[in-house]
């Protein structure tokens, strides 16, 4: 396998490359390097979430395009679209609800028009009728609080158990299910009563970015709820 940065194609070829929002990655590598032949394609299989560049693609037809060094070229590569989606329809999404029988139902994962629709659909067929409590479809980062009658019976063993727990006191903790009981112990203590080891997972990656910091900011903040900015001490000296 010959790897991307040397790899050219010297005659017609068909690549599939991921990821299919054409943020960064092999996908967007192509892209970049292929988007200004008109003899080129570009077919797009999925969803595309608001904001990145395969939703720019299909719903403002751009004639420029910026690269990820940020130089902007003409853009005459030709654009498709074919869904081979696996999400569920209204109908599927029915029948898989009168399957379960759930009580509170949260729609996540889709464009913001499809959902406001797909959640009246589904209003007018259960909550209206009682069937079910509560239907959401939250935006990014909103809380969702969900309340559930079935009530449930835990041991707090550990250090979460120091305090005597009192009614309407929060406790801090993981719930345990062992022995068809269920135990709240902190975390530190996982190992000890579940034999569980707690793993410290740390990942970085590295997207070039041509905007002013502030644009940044404002989308990092539609999807997480806190953001901590850290000064890189070496762009100092």
């Amino acid at each position: 396998i010959t790897p991307l940065p040397e790899w050219d194609a010297p005659r017609p070829a068909i690549v599939i490359a991921s990821p299919g929002m054409l943020q960064n990655g092999p996908s967007r590598e192509l892209f970049d390097r292929w988007c200004e032949d008109k003899h080129n394609s570009v077919v797009l299989t999925g969803y595309c979430v608001q904001n990145t560049l395969a939703k720019d693609l299909l719903d403002s037809a751009p004639s420029t395009h910026t690269l990820q060094d940020g130089r902007d070229v003409a853009l005459r590569i030709r654009v498709h679209y074919i869904s081979f989606s696996a999400h569920a329809d209204f109908i599927q999404t029915s029948q898989f609800i009168d399957e379960l029988r759930p009580s509170q139902i949260v729609l996540v994962h889709g464009e913001a028009n499809m959902m406001s629709s797909l959640k009246k659909q589904l209003v007018a067929k259960y909550e209206t009728g009682g069937t079910v409590e509560n239907i959401w479809s939250p935006e990014n980062t909103q809380t969702v609080t969900l309340t559930f009658h079935e009530s449930k019976v835990a041991k707090v063993v550990g250090r979460v158990a120091v305090e005597r727990p009192r009614d309407g006191m929060e406790l801090h903790g993981v719930v345990l299910h062992k022995n068809f009981q269920l135990q709240v112990v902190s975390v530190d203590e996982m190992a000890q009563h579940a034999g569980l080891q707690v793993a410290q997972v740390v990942q970085r990656q590295h997207i070039p970015f041509n905007q002013p910091w502030q644009v940044l900011l404002f989308h990092l903040s539609k999807l997480f709820d806190d953001i901590k900015q850290l000064q890189d001490k070496g762009l100092d000296g």
